[in-house]
Parts: C-alpha cells; structure tokens; sequence
C-alpha cells in the first residue's frame, strides 16, 4: 500500500529529486516494517479495492483487510 500511495506525484515538491523521494520511501518503509508484521498486510488490488480518490480503501477492501486479519489472528491461536 505503502508503494502505491507513494507513487502518486500530485502533491510531491517539486524541488524534491527523484534520488530523495525514493530514500524518504525506502525509510519510511523500514520504519513500518519494524513496527508491523508483513504477515499482516496485505495485497489490495488496484481496481476494486481503492476508493475514487485512490488513497482510502473501498467497503470491499476494507471487508478484505479485516478478513486477512481475522485469518491471521485465527492461526495465532492456534485455529
């Protein structure tokens, strides 16, 4: 999500290079990475999945998201 949020230039500086934008990526990304498991993200479809301003999810991706995580919670215990 992270990577697709990210590669939307509408609201970049201009004075910011591309060599820039990509570490502020890669660092942001890093920090998440630490924070949560990649076990509990998961992959959102392009079309579908993203409202029409293409930064929030859809009911349909958000129902998707909670699922993953009911499943993933579900094998924490043991289910």
């Amino acid at each position: 999500m992270l990577v697709d949020i990210c590669k939307r230039w509408s609201f970049r500086d201009p004075a910011l290079t591309a060599r820039r934008f990509s570490a502020m990526g890669s660092s942001i990304a890093h920090n998440v990475a630490k924070h949560f498991p990649v076990a509990s993200m998961v992959y959102v479809r392009e079309e579908g999945h993203w409202s029409h301003d293409g930064v929030h999810l859809s009911e349909e991706g958000e129902a998707e998201f909670l699922i993953s995580l009911r499943l993933e919670a579900g094998q924490g215990f043991g289910a």
